[in-house]
């Protein structure tokens, strides 16, 4: 994109801010959300940064709320849509086959380095697998979404590196019964439906309920074949695979018929009897494990899929003795692979290799909150969890049946001489984490706002971390609000990390012998990864209707993750698995060091008007930095290389209209990306400035009519219709023999229509 172009786009955004407020009004405010004053939309209290209710103003955070009003009348169907339009996240859907996308925040990449929670309780995954972010976690029960950038650690703990999300529930504690229910229909099969229902029951009762199942074709490859040659689908018509190791013919029949859906549902169930409340929560997510691939090196049929699902049980006591607050949490997860879960690549023979994995994790808490008159708190609390891990297995020739002894045989190794195979070796791994934190907070004067906190973890994997904290709010006048941060945080090595392993081996002898190629084997010795963050923000009323914020931050993260040969690294396998030669054995090392720099512009206008109300946003972000890396030259000794951030646009321009007016409602909103880096480097042998793609440019428009209690809505995504792509695993431009696509095909132009009936 030419940069003129960019500038009028920017300088465009930014008067959308200042025009409108052309369309003020006289009119009074309700109480109702939707006609709050921007003051109060901005300063709404929240209970995530730091762990009791406090305005999103003075947080010692950078705070951003999404309330439920935007989020119906932008048309969110999912937690990704309301991400994607988010200042300093970067999605990359159809990136990889595990996972289905990438999230990158502020340069950090990974959606295992956030937590997602629902009204403070956990629903990523227990031992932190990495999951998908669409339909499996829902926003149609959300009251509000806080979104809290920056490390956490010094309050919750293990993973909260980049930041945490947290989605609110609306509930019926005051009015008697409220129902919404939503389906909508789109093309290439997309389906979409949502239940929410919530009921008082008594004075100090309430009951809710929620659900909801997503369907989407995927990709429509057809459409998309005319413009890019690796996108031939001859292999899947003739049954043989030309990929970049020559011709495969599976054994395994392949349907004719490309297919690469995405299916995802989550169930809710929560209850409030006067101090307790009981929750429960699933979803689940399937996606094609042959994303990524370009389709002479994977097979595209339905039946081939990376499927995973969550489940959380939780009960929590509130209890208020004068000015301190007691609670107590008790909560129980389980995350499962689909034991069906396989792939079909080159790497397989184009046959299918199945997978598994389970983890669960038993959590209990007590809090304190302590008000210590109008100007001082005290929190407190300690963390006891138990934690179990099968990690995810090797290929597998046959799915694990998992109501029996967790076993399996690893891909192509049954051979003449030995017909059962190789047995592969399932690690079963069990640890537990103790935790206590202390946050002293104190208002000094009647400007300055000070949050003291710290936290202590022994976990018996891998040791103790103590992460601080330190915020400084400052309001030097009553319309400004200057906020200092520093704060730790700390990234488990997931047992899915330190016992990783893939591979397969042959024999060229029947099976009196065999060998491997390559494998990917365990390092249970890796050691967390820690970040340290300093922020400075300052934000500002530009007369009643418009707010401008200005952040800026530091990111230093150590302890990075990465591939490395197991000889002259660990040397922990000298060359051998299970008794069996492998010409290379790769494990995960902690190595290298990433420096992130970055900050954003944030403009927010909202002004009543007559039988409606107008809100614009315009987020700009820019990331930068570098990555340490290390790699032996030809004499073996380490040469260390300064490289730039993969994955990331160094620039993002987010920019949206809200408008209400009398019974209809339309939210434009534009997202622009600057290239994208990929993994790649220019220069092999000098690994420092990273390869490109293309950014791009998507507008995504919804519309709303209502009429009684039905609304009728219309999503359009992508209404331009570009042709855009997004950043892979090992992306190299440069290497023409290669299995993935030069960036990753995204979707089209899309309608989606949608019915609404709320009561």
């Amino acid at each position: 994109m030419k940069a003129s172009f960019f500038l009028k786009f920017v300088m465009s955004a930014l008067m959308m801010c200042v025009l409108t407020s052309g369309l003020a009004q006289t009119d009074s405010a309700g109480v109702d959300l939707t006609d709050l004053t921007l003051e109060q939309l901005l300063n709404v209290k929240i209970v995530t940064a730091s762990k009791n209710l406090i305005e999103a103003g003075q947080a010692p955070a950078t705070v951003l709320v999404i309330s439920e009003e935007q989020i119906r009348v932008r048309g969110y169907r999912s937690l990704l849509d309301v991400i994607a339009d988010l200042p300093d996240f970067k999605i990359d859907n159809n990136s990889f086959s595990e996972n289905y996308n990438q999230v990158t925040v502020r340069g950090i990449q990974g959606q295992q380095k956030f937590v997602i929670m629902l009204d403070g309780m956990r629903i990523s995954a227990p031992a932190n697998e990495s999951l998908p972010v669409f339909h499996n976690y829902p926003v149609n029960l959300a009251k509000q979404i806080e979104i809290i950038y920056g490390p956490a650690s010094a309050l919750y703990g293990a993973d909260a590196l980049s930041g945490i999300i947290n989605i609110i529930t609306k509930r019926s504690e005051f009015t008697p019964f409220k129902t919404d229910v939503f389906y909508s229909v789109g093309d290439n099969g997309y389906h979409n439906g949502t239940l929410f229902a919530s009921k008082r029951l008594k004075k100090d009762a309430a009951l809710t309920l929620s659900a909801q199942y997503f369907y989407d074709g995927g990709l429509d490859f057809k459409k998309m074949a005319a413009a890019d040659t690796l996108l031939d689908f001859t292999s899947h018509q003739t049954g043989t695979f030309n990929t970049i190791f020559g011709p495969i013919t599976p054994s395994q029949p392949v349907e004719n018929k490309i297919s690469a859906p995405l299916t995802a549902y989550n169930v809710y169930a929560g209850v409030k009897v006067d101090n307790f409340e009981f929750s429960f929560f699933r979803n689940y997510s399937q996606n094609s494990s042959a994303i990524a691939n370009n389709p002479n090196n994977a097979v595209y049929n339905k039946d081939v899929f990376y499927g995973r699902g969550v489940n959380l049980l939780s009960s929590r006591y509130t209890k208020e003795f004068n000015k301190v607050t007691l609670t107590a949490t008790i909560a129980s997860s389980q995350y499962k692979v689909n034991p069906k879960s396989n792939y079909r690549n080159l790497y397989t023979g184009m046959d299918r290799a199945f997978k598994y994995g389970y983890s669960s994790m038993t959590r209990g808490e007590v809090q304190m909150d302590w008000r210590i008159g109008e100007r001082s708190s005290i929190i407190g609390g300690g963390v006891y969890e138990t934690f179990y891990s099968l990690p995810e297995s090797a290929d597998l020739q046959d799915p694990v049946e998992d109501n029996r002894s967790i076993e399996g045989v690893l891909i192509n190794s049954k051979t003449y001489y030995q017909p059962e195979g190789i047995e592969a070796k399932m690690f079963s791994i069990r640890y537990d984490n103790v935790g206590g934190y202390l946050q002293l907070q104190k208002r000094i004067g009647g400007q300055l706002t000070s949050t003291l906190g710290a936290r202590y973890d022994y976990n018996s994997r891998f040791g103790s971390t103590f992460n601080p904290r330190l915020g400084m709010v400052w309001n030097p006048v009553k319309k400004a609000t200057v906020k200092a941060m520093f704060g730790t945080a700390y990234l488990a090595p997931t047992p899915g990390d330190a016992y990783s392993y893939y591979g397969s081996f042959y024999s060229l002898d029947s099976g009196r012998t065999y060998r491997s190629n390559f494998f990917h084997l365990p390092n249970p010795n890796l050691k967390p990864m820690k970040s340290s963050n300093f922020e400075l923000s300052l934000a500002t009323y530009l007369g009643k209707s418009l707010h401008a914020t200005l952040v800026g931050y530091i990111t230093n993260v150590d302890n990075l993750v990465g591939y490395a040969a197991d000889e002259g690294n660990t040397n922990m396998y000298n060359g051998k698995f299970l008794g069996w030669d492998v010409d290379y054995i790769e494990v995960y090392v902690n190595q290298g060091h990433q420096r992130i720099n970055g900050g954003s512009l944030r403009l927010e206008y909202n002004q009543s008007i007559k039988k409606g109300s107008i809100k614009t946003y315009t987020y700009l972000s820019y990331v930068d930095g570098v990555e340490k890396i290390t790699r032996l030259d030809s004499n073996g000794a380490a040469q260390h290389y300064l490289a730039e951030l993969e994955y990331i646009s160094s620039w993002m321009l987010k920019s949206g209209v809200d408008l209400s007016l009398h019974n209809f409602s339309v939210s434009p909103r534009v997202i622009w990306m600057s290239p994208q880096h990929v993994a790649g480097f220019e220069d092999p042998d000098s690994p420092k400035r990273r390869q490109e793609i293309d950014g791009y440019t998507l507008l995504n428009v919804s519309l709303g009519y209502k009429f009684g209690k039905t609304t009728l809505h219309v999503n359009v995504l992508n209404a331009l219709n570009q042709e855009y792509r997004s950043p892979g695993p090992n992306m190299d431009l440069q290497n023409p023999n290669t299995e993935l696509f030069y960036g990753n095909p995204q979707e089209a132009r899309r309608f989606i229509l949608g019915l609404r009936v709320a009561l």
